[in-house]
């Protein structure tokens, strides 16, 4: 009886808990018009938002950021002057990329280069640099695809430093957000990505030039677009990309970061100018999520997830299974422990306990979910001791062999061994039998006295008659 009472009661639980589950995803109050987005925390890791993250599209100069990558890599005197050289120059003639408009045989840093780059997206200088670091810019290429496959990438593959459309060129967003978050970690590179305004050095062929960044959320000159929170990283835009933008956004203690690709140009405010949907669309990204995304405890310790069958035991049938410890996540501000789903992670489980456990002992885990986003992934012990016993181990161990396959195999294979043992000793006790019986055959005459004695009468009457 105590066994049927705690058992309808998990299952009582479980259906109060689920019946008051809410099924609902992370979606922007604001649309979105760029085909591909992703926005993920920079605190620890959780993709907040994201459609398209894996579809593959053309970089744009959003592939410089591999070209900086290798740079860093490779150069650690960021002031050493290198010479433009003539095949550098030649490399994006007639490519419609924007430059900064280098001279043949001109001496910049190669910080300068970087900035040039990096600000506003100059195809000039990235070439320059892969033949710095390279020789060529072939092999340049080369090593910028080791460099994002060394990172785990496995839908990113570069046919230039600058990010011009190309024949079998290909990223997606959520490799960007790896090799992003990699070079970050260089104090060199955030400090260039996050720059605004920045003044090239007087060199042997120009004098100073002043030069912005065009990812006008960090500018406050452009209202529309601007973001107080916003900082780099890098814009892109070509014919097959269309408009991207990767950026970072801090307040309140919470850090994103957004990828945008495959915008456009639109007048959305039909005002007769067109507006850059990659930058509104990161903005709004930005402003939704500070507004309504917040770091809550989603699943508290000993919360009750669900319940599993115990095999061994005297005193239950059944335990409950809960949250080992307290989990936080990202979560719409309006979330509560009732608009949480919980599924238990394939292959981590056993389909019912069959030994000794304590309270703290991990038997499984679940994924939480909200919606059909996973929040977190929970770690699940029992909710009381559970003592196995050895009888009933022994019992089941048996009953388990007893049912299974082998067993059935090898119970059919001694039937016919012994029905086959059985024809063997009847067909060995029947040869016995007939090897014991004699046949009797009745003795043959003596066909040679007769023949003589018959001789015999014969000459007899013979000699009579004469």
């Amino acid at each position: 009886m105590k066994k049927t009472i705690k058992f309808v009661s998990c299952l009582l639980i479980i259906f109060i808990f689920l019946s008051n589950t809410a099924f609902a995803v992370f979606q922007p109050d604001e649309k979105i018009h760029s085909d591909i987005y992703l926005l993920a925390s920079m605190d620890n890791g959780e993709i907040i938002a994201s459609k398209n993250n894996d579809k593959k599209t053309q970089p744009a100069a959003l592939a410089t950021i591999v070209t900086a990558s290798v740079v860093l890599q490779n150069c650690n005197n960021l002031d050493e002057l290198v010479t433009v050289s003539q095949t550098a120059y030649e490399s994006i003639l007639g490519t419609g990329l924007v430059t900064a408009n280098l001279i043949i045989g001109e001496q910049i840093s190669i910080r300068d280069l970087l900035y040039c780059m990096l600000m506003f997206s100059a195809a000039d200088a990235a070439s320059v640099l892969a033949e710095r670091v390279a020789g060529n810019i072939g092999q340049f290429v080369v090593m910028m695809n080791n460099y994002v496959k060394g990172l785990g990438c496995k839908n990113t593959v570069l046919k230039n430093p600058h990010g011009l459309d190309a024949e079998g060129q290909y990223t997606t967003a959520n490799d960007l957000l790896t090799i992003t978050k990699k070079i970050l970690d260089n104090p060199s590179f955030a400090e260039i990505a996050s720059t605004v305004s920045y003044k090239i050095a007087k060199t042997n062929k120009s004098s100073e030039r002043l030069v912005h960044t065009t990812n006008y959320m960090t500018n406050n000159v452009y209202p529309s677009y601007y973001y107080r929170y916003a900082s780099g990283i890098k814009t892109g835009a070509t014919d097959l990309a269309g408009r991207c933008v990767i950026s970072t956004a801090q307040k309140d203690g919470y850090n994103y970061i957004a990828i945008i690709m495959k915008g456009s140009m639109q007048d959305l405010d039909k005002d007769g100018e067109t507006e850059n949907t990659a930058l509104l669309d990161c903005k709004n990204l930005f402003s939704w999520t500070f507004s309504n995304i917040k770091l809550k405890t989603v699943v508290a310790k000993g919360q009750i997830i669900t319940e599993m069958p115990v095999a061994h035991s005297w005193e239950t049938d059944y335990v409950s299974l809960v949250a080992a410890k307290d989990y936080s996540a990202l979560v719409p501000s309006g979330l509560d422990s009732t608009s949480v789903n919980f599924k238990l992670v394939e292959g981590s489980a056993p389909e019912s306990l069959k030994k000794s456990v304590k309270v703290g002992d991990i038997v499984a885990k679940a994924n939480a979910y909200y919606g059909n986003d996973i929040i977190c992934t929970v770690e699940l012990t029992v909710s009381e001791d559970i003592s196995s016993s050895i009888v009933l181990t022994i019992i089941h161990f048996f009953r388990d062999i007893l049912k299974s396959g082998i067993f059935k195999v090898l119970f059919v294979l001694l039937i016919l061994a012994v029905i086959g043992y059985i024809v063997l000793c009847i067909y060995i006790n029947r040869k016995k039998k007939l090897s014991k019986v004699k046949l009797v055959t009745p003795p043959k005459k003596n066909t040679s006295d007769a023949d003589t004695q018959r001789k015999r009468e014969e000459r007899e009457n013979k000699y009579n008659k004469e």
